[in-house]
């Protein structure tokens, strides 16, 4: 599984967005278009492979307009986006990597 797959997966409208990721999006003013741009842009920055339900991961990218996004989603058998939201410069560094304590 890599970003290309993921790439080709919203590319082919072949993706589910959750209620929870929905109610999120909105509350924090994030559009759809900007989820599949961070996408396209991005890069997985964790994997979460013994996940509960599905193997997950996290997407960091920006937007066209340079705004940082972080994606949840899992990837099999079908790309569900989980959550998403713009990462805390408190708890990440250049937003890829967590910090131990969540501060600078």
């Amino acid at each position: 599984m890599d970003i290309a797959y993921l790439r080709r997966k919203i590319k082919n409208k072949e993706y589910r967005i959750t209620l929870h990721a929905t109610k999120k999006r909105l509350a924090r003013g994030i559009t759809t278009e900007e989820i599949k741009e961070t996408i396209n842009n991005g890069k997985i920055i964790e994997r979460y492979e013994e996940n509960k339900y599905a193997a997950s991961c996290l997407v960091f990218g920006f937007t066209n307009t340079g705004r940082p996004i972080h994606v949840v989603l899992s990837y099999a058998p079908i790309v569900w986006i989980i959550t998403v939201y713009e990462p805390d410069e408190e708890e990440w560094i250049d937003f890829e990597k967590r910090r131990k304590h969540g501060k600078k």
